[in-house]
C-alpha cells in the first residue's frame, strides 16, 4: 500500500546520571550499526524479516548531526544512505515518508533528504524507532494511505 507517513519527536542528549535505574529493554540484543550517538525516527515497511527506516541522529557538541536510511533484517542493521543535517536551534524533529510502489521519498524538516529506490517489502507498519541507549519523546505521529 502506498502511504505518507510524518512523525515530530525531540531527543534530549545528554548523557544519563551515573546513579540512573535500570531501563526496560536493558541487556536485550538489539539490531547493531555502526557505533553511532543515540537517535530516533519512524520505521517503516515491517515485515516479519526486518524493516526500513528513516533515523536522525541529532548534532552534539562531539559530532554533526544526519539523517540515515537504514534496512534492518534480524538482528543485522545495514546503512542505505546518509544525508547532512543543518544544525538548527531545539530538540524538536519532524520527518515524512512517503512511499509509493517500490520508491520511499524521505524528508526532515521539510527538506527533501532522497529517494529510496527498490524497496522490497510492498506494504507494513509504521512504527517508532529509538538506536541505541537514548531516550526521544514521540509525538504526531500521523500515517494516511495514498490513493
Amino acid at each position: 500500500r502506498d502511504f505518507r507517513a510524518t512523525l515530530t519527536f525531540s531527543m534530549d542528549n545528554s548523557p544519563p546520571p551515573a546513579n540512573a535505574l535500570p531501563r526496560i529493554g536493558d541487556g536485550l540484543p538489539q539490531p547493531s550499526l555502526a557505533p553511532v550517538a543515540p537517535g530516533a525516527g519512524m520505521a517503516f515497511r515491517q515485515t516479519s524479516e526486518g524493516y526500513f527506516g528513516l533515523l536522525i541522529v541529532p548534532h552534539t557538541g562531539l559530532q554533526p548531526g544526519y539523517a540515515a536510511a537504514i534496512k534492518t533484517e534480524g538482528l543485522k542493521s545495514v546503512e542505505l544512505e546518509r544525508w547532512p543535517l543543518p544544525e538548527r536551534p531545539g530538540r524538536r524533529q519532524t520527518i515524512e515518508v512517503e512511499c509509493r510502489g517500490t520508491q520511499c521519498e524521505l524528508s526532515e524538516g521539510g527538506r527533501h533528504l532522497g529517494r529510496l529506490s527498490n524497496v522490497t517489502a510492498a506494504e507494513g507498519p509504521t512504527g517508532l524507532l529509538l538506536s541505541f541507549e537514548g531516550e526521544a519523546f514521540f509525538d504526531d505521529l500521523y500515517v494516511e494511505e495514498l490513493p
